[in-house]
């Protein structure tokens, strides 16, 4: 729509969120850690790690759900160092509803988000946050099963429609033969 080449966009996007990462990582470390010097080291980790550099510009959802993940980290601590505000709760909850959406297992890291709190006694304020994530991912399975169907579709079968898997499969592996030459 905006005219940008999607795999420019996509690898630039990545790469953004890889960054957005390190600083979530070395502003938790040196800032609620104590030890500048153990930001820098782990940032240095961080961006000299080929695992993250690949798939920072991969193109995928990866880095910004890595992204996030530390978000959710950064906001645990946050809510772990004194009563949180209502801002705070806001923000978190929209961390782990962003992380809900990315990927269904982001809501573990609610759970985890939520367990830490009421465990160090901070979970006066959890049902502001489970409005806002209950309500964000009641929206996302209503819009599912609108969109779909069902509830929970398997990305790769939702993209199929009606094309059996098998048949889909065939023809994938018949046009990758022929576009290698094997046919």
């Amino acid at each position: 729509l905006l005219g940008a080449n999607l795999f420019v966009a996509a690898a630039a996007l990545g790469l953004m969120f890889a960054l957005v990462e390190l600083g979530l990582l070395t502003a938790l470390l040196g800032r609620f850690g104590g030890v500048p010097l153990a930001a820098i080291v782990a940032g240095v980790l961080f961006a000299g790690d080929r695992i993250v550099q690949v798939w920072a510009t991969g193109g995928l959802e990866t880095s910004s759900y890595a992204a996030l993940v530390s978000a959710s980290l950064v906001c645990t601590v946050v809510q772990l160092r004194g009563e949180p505000s209502n801002a705070q709760v806001t923000r978190a909850a929209v961390v782990h509803l962003l992380l809900a959406l990315a990927r269904p297992e982001g809501l573990s890291f609610y759970a985890i988000h939520l367990g830490v709190l009421a465990w160090r006694g901070r979970g006066g304020a959890w049902r502001r946050s489970l409005m806002i994530v209950a309500g964000g991912v009641a929206m996302l399975l209503a819009l599912r099963w609108a969109y779909y169907g069902t509830w929970l579709p398997h990305t790769y079968a939702a993209k199929l429609h009606d094309v059996p898997t098998a048949e889909f499969g065939r023809g994938y592996l018949l046009a990758f033969t022929v576009r290698e030459g094997f046919v």
